[in-house]
């Protein structure tokens, strides 16, 4: 996604009084996603983007580019911004094998990278929320029973 798109649309969001939750990457493949960083460092198992340093260093470097970014249309930092409700950290984000099933530890690992992550993020902006983005994933074994 082209962050000038992105700079449109928080500026017409506060126009009109809507406040969004902008998602950091996807755990699917659309804008590139999380299997894009895997490609960028020749590694494979999507649950290396929650365990590999190269990796979360390089979401860390992104999202610290995207908060300290101005916006061109209104002069403020993506981090100061009022039509910004909340940051999601991933859609819909699972720690799974390639069949999609869950890996043994994938909660914690899961849940180790959102601490880290919304720590961060937290280090950088403290005026905006910040969301998991998950569907349910958490609850997944409840899903079968």
């Amino acid at each position: 996604m082209d962050l000038n798109d992105w700079t449109g649309t928080i500026f017409l969001a506060e126009q009109n009084g809507v406040r969004l939750i902008l998602p950091l990457v996807n755990y699917w493949d659309d804008f590139g996603g999380v299997n894009q960083y895997l490609q960028w460092f020749g590694l494979t198992g999507t649950d290396q983007f929650y365990r590999n340093a190269e990796v979360k260093s390089a979401y860390r470097n992104y999202i610290e580019h995207l908060l300290l970014r101005v916006n061109t249309r209104t002069g403020r930092q993506y981090k100061d911004e009022p039509a910004i409700l909340a940051w999601e950290l991933a859609n819909e984000p699972r720690c799974v094998d390639p069949a999609g099933n869950p890996l043994s530890d994938g909660i914690d690992t899961l849940l180790g990278w959102v601490d880290e992550m919304s720590s961060f993020i937290k280090s950088l902006d403290s005026n905006h929320l910040i969301g998991v983005g998950d569907e349910g994933y958490f609850r997944h074994n409840f899903a079968f029973a």
